[in-house]
């Protein structure tokens, strides 16, 4: 779990960044930071909502990362929490 720093919603991606280090498990080509697939993801519209509540709030959040989307690690899960 971390906060995110950083949302550029653009089509057709989201990118975010967060506060920990980015991980690149399937070396995608950059670790600075994850995307959201607008055009091709049924959930992406639930996705960014979650994330723009939780920065918003300054809440942390975790991802959960698998494949590649144009060079960035794929988000495919926003998780949420209130245990600290």
């Amino acid at each position: 779990m971390s906060e995110i720093t950083y949302i550029a919603p653009w089509t057709p991606f989201v990118d975010v960044r967060m506060s920990t280090p980015a991980i690149d498990p399937e070396n995608c080509g950059s670790s600075s930071s994850y995307r959201i697939d607008l055009l091709n993801d049924s959930g992406s519209e639930a996705k960014l909502s979650t994330l723009l509540a939780a920065f918003m709030a300054g809440k942390q959040v975790g991802l959960s990362i698998s494949g590649c989307l144009s060079g960035r690690p794929k988000i495919n899960a926003v998780r949420l929490s209130n245990v600290q």
